[in-house]
């Protein structure tokens, strides 16, 4: 793909330089042109999908006029400014930008990475299921804890505990999971961190829930 995309890059160069007559500066400067276009689509366009997505967040920018001088405030969900003359947005700020003009920080300053903790906290049970990201954590965070979820085995007389093994784990997990929701594998996970218990989950030596927090599986 990569070298297709050069590929094209050189045949438009060439066209190019029939066009113009060989004037190599005019080239360089549609080329460029080209290229820094094509970088400002693909950025704006991710900008625009993280934030309609929950990834970024944007602040709002109010003009304020002090003493015949334009100021800019920035607000994230704090209160707008008294008196401002005009309310700019981050799809504002996108539609004003010259598209063949290299961004500067300053358009950076206006959008943040999201925290998606934080949108989960305002989340109801019902909307935390549905969401991949959410469930995806919990899972991922589940079977990266050591002694989450462990295996009983008994050797003659004698019966020993043993760390499951990823296979064991996934398996165990994936089943708290299907039965019992992410909810529930989200709570036994923060009582296991919080070291409120001391195993969240035995399994038998065949595999099978034997013990979810003290109680049968």
């Amino acid at each position: 793909m990569f070298e297709y995309y050069i590929s094209s890059m050189k045949q438009i160069q060439s066209i190019l330089s029939s066009l113009l007559n060989g004037n190599n500066d005019c080239v360089d400067l549609i080329m460029r042109k080209t290229k820094m276009i094509e970088q400002n689509e693909a950025l704006f366009y991710h900008v625009k999908n993280g934030i309609q997505g929950g990834i970024l967040h944007s602040y709002t920018m109010y003009a304020l006029n002090s003493n015949g001088e334009i100021h800019y405030d920035l607000k994230g969900n704090l209160p707008k400014p008294d008196h401002y003359i005009n309310k700019v947005t981050i799809y504002d700020r996108i539609n004003s930008i010259p598209w063949d003009k290299e961004i500067f920080n300053g358009f950076f300053d206006t959008v943040v990475l999201n925290k998606i903790e934080n949108v989960w906290n305002h989340y109801s049970n019902d909307q935390l299921k549905k969401d991949i990201r959410f469930c995806t954590k919990v899972l991922v965070g589940c079977l990266g804890l050591q002694g989450f979820v462990i295996v009983r085995e008994i050797s003659g007389p004698k019966m020993y505990f043993r760390e499951a093994t990823i296979k064991e784990k996934t398996r165990a997990i994936n089943e708290i999971f299907r039965k019992y929701g992410i909810i529930y594998l989200d709570l036994i996970r923060i009582e296991y961190e919080m070291n409120d218990i001391l195993h969240s989950v035995i399994l038998t030596e065949d595999g099978e829930l034997e013990s979810i927090m003290g109680g049968s599986g």
